[in-house]
């Protein structure tokens, strides 16, 4: 471990071009955070630092559960860094890389709903004229619980600040996700988000990359020109049952990935509104929990070795003169077969007691053996005798009584009806909501933004409340039952429909 002003460095968890991450303790809040150390070759340079400021206080303020949050500003030496909310999970540039290795593809409605959450992340940026400017597979975040998180609003405008040599380097794995305009050197807004997105969308679906090549000057020259019809064309959604979701999901890309960004969709809310109309007419809906399963089986053991290396990083130990004691500084973690404090005096001790268990143990086991084979012993003389005859049985012996027939019992014990465990139920509550933005909240704890699949629901009632900033807050209450445990809720102009 390391110690950073306030923080513990446990371990490095990622890399670019401008910055290291690392994952810490905050010694005073007694929390786990990210820290985005920003490199010192960028620290000298007062443009790059006043617009990284700047950019870092507006994505302070931007509060939605599918943005990460950002704890503080700081400088520490002659670094500058960013404390951010941790989230234990993997990149979308990372599933996707491993999804290649594998030669699979997420299921389709994981694709959607992931690519749906970063879209509610963008709508909330937006109504804020907050643009993102480098919203790509890196910057999104899937925690194991399945949470999807879009991380550094706002980076990439300060990135465009540094000397364009500098910039090269930076851009270099982020130019397949550029808009035309911003390749051009355009002035840019929102829009080039949704092209963005329309990228990533095709990639998850397709498994293949968008705008590939071999130099990066070749990758600048497809994103500049846009060329997508031929790609869609030959887009197929794998294991798909609809036949008409292909050409609905087609349109939908279609529109995203145009080169004029007034023929995209002029807001993200728009997109939204027709990826919700084709996850529910096509059954494509999934939740956090499903994704938080998938995510178990792709990366289930990375993530107990992760875990394992945090682990002993926070709570190395080595024998010391008190026993075991916990290390002060990373170069004791290798010298844990060093035996300090212990003489040639106490290891001869050691060995003396080791020497007596062990006799102990074995005088245990033999007198354990022996009594087990006395019994055995006379068992077999009792078997070995010949078995008494009625002629040999003495007239004093005591006789067993016999019990007539008609006295003993016939026909089965009556031992009752033998009752199977009851199957312990729970209920599902679908809500579908319009305007898309809308809260979801249940027994009053928030569930997130847009449709849910409320799962697992014990029985008996629960209160759904939703939220519009256009509406008073509308409540219903759900009961569930043995008879009823499924539930569908529409919210249309700031109320609830509960459908059969």
């Amino acid at each position: 471990m390391k110690n950073f002003g306030n923080y513990e460095i446990l371990c490095e968890i990622g890399q670019g071009g401008m910055a290291q991450v690392f994952k810490a303790r905050q010694n005073d809040l007694k929390r786990t955070v990210a820290i985005k150390k920003i490199k010192e070759t960028f620290s000298e340079d007062e443009d790059f630092l006043r617009m990284f400021k700047d950019e870092a206080v507006i994505a302070a303020n931007l509060n939605h559960p599918n943005i990460i949050g950002i704890y503080e500003l700081g400088k520490l030496g002659h670094s500058y860094y960013i404390s951010m909310e941790y989230v234990d999970g993997q990149s979308l540039k990372k599933i996707i890389e491993s999804l290649k290795t594998l030669n699979e593809r997420i299921p389709l409605s994981l694709s959607l709903f992931i690519v749906m959450e970063v879209a509610r992340a963008l709508q909330f940026a937006h109504r804020l004229n907050v643009i993102h400017r480098d919203v790509s597979p890196s910057n999104i975040l899937v925690s194991y619980q399945g949470r999807v998180k879009l991380v550094d609003f706002g980076i990439a405008k300060a990135e465009h600040s540094i000397s364009r040599s500098t910039r090269v380097g930076i851009l270099k794995g982020k130019l397949n996700y550029l808009a035309p305009e911003q390749a051009k050197g355009e002035k840019i807004d929102h829009r080039a988000d949704i092209f963005a997105l329309g990228i990533i969308m095709y990639e998850l679906i397709s498994g293949r990359t968008l705008f590939a090549g071999e130099t990066e000057l070749e990758i600048l020259e497809k994103v500049r020109n846009a060329q997508t019809e031929n790609m869609l064309s030959s887009l197929t959604i794998h294991n798909c049952k609809h036949v008409d979701v292909s050409v609905d999901l087609k349109n939908v890309i279609r529109k995203c990935l145009q080169n004029n960004p007034d023929k995209r969709y002029q807001d993200i809310s728009s997109f939204i509104m027709d990826m919700e109309n084709i996850t529910r007419s096509y059954g494509l809906l999934s939740d956090e929990e499903e994704l938080s399963a998938y995510l178990a089986r792709l990366f289930g053991r990375e993530n107990e070795n992760l875990q394992g290396r945090v682990n002993e990083a926070v709570y190395p130990r080595v024998p010391g003169p008190n026993g075991w004691e916990k290390v002060s500084s990373p170069e004791i973690i290798y010298q844990t077969k060093v035996m300090r404090g212990i003489d040639a005096a106490k290891l001869k001790n050691l060995r003396l007691f080791f020497i007596c268990s062990l006799a102990g143990a074995v005088f245990i086991f033999l007198f354990i053996f022996l009594k087990h084979g006395q019994n055995l012993s006379t068992e077999h003389i009792v078997d070995a005798l010949p078995a008494a005859s009625p002629e040999n049985k003495s007239a004093d012996a005591p006789q067993t009584p016999q019990v007539p027939q008609s006295d003993r019992i016939q026909g089965n014990l009556d031992i009752g009806e033998v009752k199977e465990p009851e199957k312990e139920i729970s209920g599902t509550i679908f809500i579908n909501v319009q305007p898309p933005d809308a809260l979801i909240y249940i027994d009053n704890t928030f569930q997130g933004e847009g449709n849910r699949a409320l799962k697992n629901l014990k029985p008996g009632e629960h209160i759904i409340k939703i939220t519009h900033p256009d509406y008073e807050d509308e409540i219903r209450l759900i009961k569930i039952t043995s008879e009823k445990q499924k539930f569908h809720l529409l919210y249309r102009n700031g109320e609830i429909q509960v459908q059969d």
